[in-house]
């Protein structure tokens, strides 16, 4: 923008200037576009190189450009990867969550009828979708789970039963809190382990080995401890025997 500006001000010997300097020009872009890839890298994650190793910011910038720089092919495959298998992950939760939730509008259907039709009519008007159809594409198959399938049609609602459709509401948002939890618990591990092995790969370091080497330097200080306290011991031992002896 600065060298278009200036090009643009000065007349004639901007636009000559633009022209016989357009190669450096031309390889500043580049470096702003791979900084713009470095960012997207960083954005992505830094809250695994923070919270793997705990460095600072420095550090984050640091292993982002090495990231962008030796890694490309590997860091977009495996979080290509990661995405899918969080996805997947999060669809078979989700199933299996609907088919709990039909599972309760079925058996306690039984007995509780229209009650708990009104409880979910109620539940409803506090939420932003449907609490009792439930839809999941798996690509190769579809699954649906619909809660008002074996209950009968709401009716007027009484104040217990908009207050118990409340306090429902609550309980369904919990569950979607678990649901939403699972996937950013998954995600924030795939990450985490993604940088793991690709910091492996570009720096021969195993992440996963310095808690064990730190435990490893600490441990013959303890033993050297004990053995000296245990020689201590059985020299007062050794000692008390002797004098008996004599």
């Amino acid at each position: 923008i600065l060298i278009g500006w200036v090009a643009g001000l000065v007349p004639v010997v901007g636009e000559l200037v633009f022209a016989v300097s357009f190669i450096p020009i031309f390889f500043s872009a580049l470096i702003a576009v791979f900084i713009a890839l470095v960012f997207m890298v960083a954005f992505t994650m830094s809250p695994a190189i923070v919270g793997t190793v705990g460095e600072d910011t420095l550090e984050v910038v640091i292993q982002s450009f090495s990231l962008a720089w030796s890694q490309p092919w590997r860091l977009v495959l495996y979080l290509a990867w990661m995405k899918i298998s969080v996805w997947f992950g999060v669809m078979v939760l989700g199933a299996l969550m609907a088919s709990a939730l039909g599972l309760v509008g079925w058996a306690c259907g039984l007995f509780m009828g229209m009650k708990l039709s009104n409880m979910l009519y109620a539940a409803g008007m506090y939420l932003p979708f449907d609490v009792t159809q439930w839809d999941f594409d798996f690509l190769v198959a579809q699954y649906s789970v619909d809660m008002m399938e074996f209950l009968p049609e709401p009716a007027a609602l009484s104040g217990v039963d908009m207050w118990s459709g409340r306090i429902l509401t609550v309980m369904l948002i919990a569950l979607t809190g678990v649901l939403l939890s699972y996937a950013l618990s998954a995600y924030a591990s795939g990450i985490s382990m993604i940088y793991v092995i690709l910091r492996k790969r570009k720096d021969d370091e195993n992440l996963l080995e310095w808690e064990d080497e730190m435990l490893g330097e600490e441990e013959p200080v303890v033993e050297a401890g004990g053995s000296s306290g245990e020689t201590e011991a059985a020299g007062e031992t050794g000692g008390g025997n002797s004098s008996e002896s004599g």
